[in-house]
């Protein structure tokens, strides 16, 4: 399933499925950013609440992974008492 992480047409369901049919690989490949920036994007936007930390931890070191607008967008998704 990783393989299609890169891809246009399938990254963004390839993501999801990892997600729900392989989470401890998700989480690996999260955390230990073994794919390439555009996979890690699609994984982060992906994720479960139960890998939000995991998530978290990544966008503190990489925080130019996902653009304003969208990390906002995900941190009310997982945080809804957070402030906008």
């Amino acid at each position: 399933m990783e393989a299609f992480l890169d891809s246009q047409e399938l990254g963004d369901q390839a993501a999801a499925y990892l997600w729900q049919w392989a989470p401890q690989k998700a989480e690996l490949l999260v955390r230990k950013r073994r794919v390439g920036e555009e996979a890690l994007r699609r994984l982060l936007r992906a994720a479960p609440l139960s890998a939000t930390g995991s998530a978290v931890e990544l966008l503190i070191e990489e925080a130019a992974l996902l653009d304003e607008v969208t990390l906002k967008r995900w941190a009310r998704d997982r945080l809804p008492d957070a402030r906008q």
